[in-house]
């Protein structure tokens, strides 16, 4: 769907009101530390740092703390956000540049796997089973789903290629008619020159608009047992599709109302992470259904509970039926204590498989805060602060490794010193790591 002038104009301003309000985090922290775009030691970035094709691992350990900090650099002006697991030693970043990096862990070798156009890329989840990564596209209302293969020739043609291909320009199109074509007649435009070895190629590409009134901002995702369910930063709804559509044309929307905890007002940012309580967990309560998610709220500095009900029962009648609506969710509120005296501001959220401990960004106070459910996961408590002094505004969270080798991974935004959407080129970003079991263990108890 194009967007109108006034639908854009209806956007930008809602994002300007979020980020000029008073009490908005990008406000507070651009006056606080006075960031002028450049790198987060002021030199400005490395111009080479962290280009496709790779990168070395570079570890250090932060001074005060007791455990090695490790740093992966990612292309410069690339404005990360999301993170997905894809492997014991893969990670994908989805980035408000439109790019989606591949990330080789023990290397630290990054590629760009594919460009989005005119896209701002922000959380995304990888669903292993068809290897497809899902990924909020914030400002656009859309979600997209990108079908990955490890075999070029499964490629997808990119969509110059495809346009060349259809105007008789493309010489090597082959008499049986060349790769399939994504959905939306192409995949989105791969990274290099054409034949460049990558660790993943598009095979298939699904864009979906998920919501067709302004204003909107698709800020994270996360993957039940049977869909992808999506927050609504500038809207009270949580949107959600089918996880697995083998149909020709674009999957389904249905959205859930979630009412007054997410009512948001001028200058407000309220729904932000979103994450799906682990199959088999005892502490969702409705677990068994495998749709019970919890979901940020950065205003409040909560969480919610929040249980979808099972596909049989989503849509109403009439109306509600018509635009999709389905107004069952039921929300809990998770409430969370001030942390040295400062509120909150839950970004992305990682749950450990035990679905009673997780991991929750607390973006512009550059900590991530470990939290214990209680039963049903209606309460939780802060049991452990992570603070290295790398942190530079974490906004989405992913574990690499297994065992005792196991690492969190934090994206980097630098929201203090580039805002979004605002071009920052030549400006460092970077993945920070700390070792799950001795970040807890080793750092210091920053409670209450």
């Amino acid at each position: 769907m194009a967007l109108s002038r006034a639908a854009i104009a209806s956007l930008a301003l809602s994002l300007l009101l979020v980020c000029a309000s008073a009490s908005s985090p990008f406000a507070t922290a651009a006056a606080a530390q006075g960031g002028d775009g450049s790198g987060s030691d002021g030199s400005g970035g490395d111009e080479g740092a962290g280009a496709a094709g790779g990168e070395a691992l570079a570890a250090s350990s932060s001074s005060g703390d007791q455990y090695q900090v490790k740093t992966i650099k990612l292309p410069p002006g690339s404005r990360p956000e999301g993170i997905a697991r894809a492997s014991e030693d893969e990670l994908f970043v989805t980035c408000l540049s439109g790019q989606v990096l591949h990330v080789d862990v023990p290397t630290g070798k990054v590629t760009k796997i594919l460009d989005e156009p005119l896209q701002a890329l922000s959380g995304a989840k990888w669903c292993p089973t068809q290897s497809a990564l899902f990924v909020a596209a914030t400002l656009s209302g859309r979600a997209f789903v990108y079908y990955l293969t490890k075999k070029p020739e499964e490629a997808a043609p990119s969509r110059k290629a495809a346009r060349e291909r259809r105007r008789g320009r493309n010489l090597l199109a082959a008499s049986d008619g060349g790769a399939a074509a994504a959905s939306d007649g192409g995949a989105a435009a791969a990274s290099g020159a054409e034949g460049e070895a990558r660790p993943w190629y598009v095979k298939r590409r699904v864009s979906v608009q998920l919501s067709k009134l302004p204003p909107w901002y698709i800020n994270d995702v996360t993957l039940t047992d049977d869909s992808a369910v999506f927050s609504d930063s500038f809207a009270p709804r949580l949107w959600s599709i089918p996880r697995f559509h083998y149909g020709n044309g674009p999957p389904p929307v249905t959205f859930y109302d979630l009412g007054a905890p997410f009512a948001v007002l001028p200058g407000q940012f309220k729904a932000n992470g979103v994450a799906a309580m682990p199959l088999g967990s005892t502490m969702g309560g409705s677990s068994d259904t495998g749709r019970t998610v919890l979901l940020a709220n950065l205003h409040e500095g909560n969480l919610y509970k929040v249980d979808l009900p099972p596909p049989s029962k989503r849509r109403g009648l009439g109306l509600k039926r018509l635009i999709g609506l389905d107004g069952g969710a039921r929300l809990t509120r998770v409430s969370l204590p001030a942390v040295e005296g400062k509120r909150l501001l839950l970004d992305g959220l990682w749950f450990e498989p035990d679905g009673q401990t997780m991991y929750a960004a607390d973006n512009f106070h550059n900590r991530v805060v470990q939290l214990q459910l209680g039963l049903n996961a209606t309460s939780a408590a802060v049991t452990c602060v992570i603070a290295p002094k790398d942190y530079r505004v974490p906004t989405t969270l992913a574990v690499s490794g297994e065992g005792a080798g196991r690492v969190l991974w934090a994206v980097n935004a630098h929201l203090d010193s580039c805002l979004p959407f605002v071009p920052c080129p030549g400006h460092a970003f970077e993945l920070v790591g700390v070792p799950v079991a001795g970040a807890c263990k080793l750092a210091r108890r920053r409670l209450i």
